[in-house]
């Protein structure tokens, strides 16, 4: 909770409402904002916190699903989107707690200037840019080592699309924070292993900033 009062504090372009979002498992989130504002993702669980939510007689682990991992999933499907939908599902999530009835928890802000947000990848073994230009320096959103999708980085290995190295963006941070450029490798030997015998990349999600 202190870490989402300071989030709100620092964030001068981000309106003061902070917007809820529940869906039971199964269903689809609709997330969306008006005209001239963007969808900035503060929070996002897909599991179960409590037996009231989403009532179901499968409720009994109430201790389910990671945060960070549901947070990467949405931020990836909605950051900087005037509107997005994302289902909830063990397909999209991967499933936390075999046997509970789940839903998704998403708490978001509209933002009322998008920033220009720039993307990099890599496959697994390659080396990833990244860069601003002159005068401004990268702040990094967000970044993941792993898989969530099939298709970039076509390899027979890529089962697993619930993929995350928990430590992908601190890694990242820690590279490229404050800097103009800098380069990133994705390999195993960076980011540690986050699914053996999947054939990974890395994403990085970053702004530039003067």
């Amino acid at each position: 909770m202190k870490s989402l009062l300071l989030l709100v504090a620092t964030l001068a372009t981000v309106t003061s409402t902070l917007h809820s979002s529940t869906t039971c498992e199964g269903g689809t989130a609709d997330l969306r904002c008006p005209n001239g504002y963007y969808v900035w993702i503060a929070y996002a669980r897909y599991g179960r916190t409590n037996s009231v939510t989403c009532y179901h007689r499968a409720r009994r682990d109430t201790n389910c699903g990671s945060v960070r991992d549901s947070l990467i999933e949405v931020q990836l499907a909605c950051q900087d989107r005037q509107a997005c939908w994302i289902r909830a599902s063990n397909a999209v999530f991967g499933d936390p707690c075999f046997g509970t009835y789940k839903y998704l928890a998403v708490r978001y802000f509209c933002n009322t200037r998008r920033p220009p947000a720039r993307v990099r990848r890599a496959c697994e073994n390659r080396n990833v840019p990244i860069w601003c230009p002159v005068g401004q320096k990268i702040k990094v959103y967000f970044a993941n080592y792993g898989r969530t999708e099939f298709h970039p980085c076509v390899h027979p290995a890529r089962k697993n699309l619930s993929c995350h190295a928990s430590s992908s963006s601190r890694v990242v941070r820690s590279k490229c924070e404050g800097k103009r450029f800098c380069v990133v490798s994705a390999r195993n030997s960076v980011f540690g292993d986050p699914c053996f015998g999947t054939f990974k990349y890395l994403m990085v999600y970053y702004v530039c900033i003067a």
